[in-house]
């Protein structure tokens, strides 16, 4: 899981938003939309105490940015719009080391967990990797 684990560091999470910062490093493009997916994602497990499988569910709009790789620290900030017992709305903007910025609305979908995506690896995994990043000073 450590290879798509995208956001370096948690700067603020509050019941409606979460800022985070992620580095890239000659990383592709798209990897800025997936880092935006993984913090959505990650503030809808943090509202409901990382007791909910969740994934990521429609890419309503999305900007990318149009060059070949991205470097540097990004600063991600998602915010829930709206939300049901099972999906959350999410408007979520990267600025750039440039001071370029993008935005995506997704939407985040959430389940029990079952046998296939099991609690008792999920839950332990997502919120010790939370309060890692979080915690997270550099």
């Amino acid at each position: 899981m450590q290879h798509f684990q995208l956001q370096t560091r948690i700067q603020h999470v509050s019941a409606r938003r979460i800022k985070a910062i992620v580095t890239f490093a000659q990383s592709p493009s798209y990897s800025l939309v997936e880092s935006m997916a993984q913090l959505a994602a990650m503030h809808v497990r943090y509202r409901s105490d990382f007791d909910r499988h969740v994934f990521l569910l429609k890419i309503q709009s999305c900007e990318l940015p149009q060059r070949p790789s991205l470097d540097g620290d990004v600063d991600l900030a998602a915010e829930r719009l709206s939300h049901s017992s099972h999906a959350f709305g999410y408007q979520v903007s990267a600025l750039m080391p440039d001071g370029e910025s993008f935005g995506a609305e997704l939407l985040i979908g959430s389940r029990e967990y079952d046998r296939q995506f099991r609690r008792e690896n999920l839950h332990p995994y997502y919120q010790k990797r939370f309060e890692a990043l979080l915690n997270r000073n550099d």
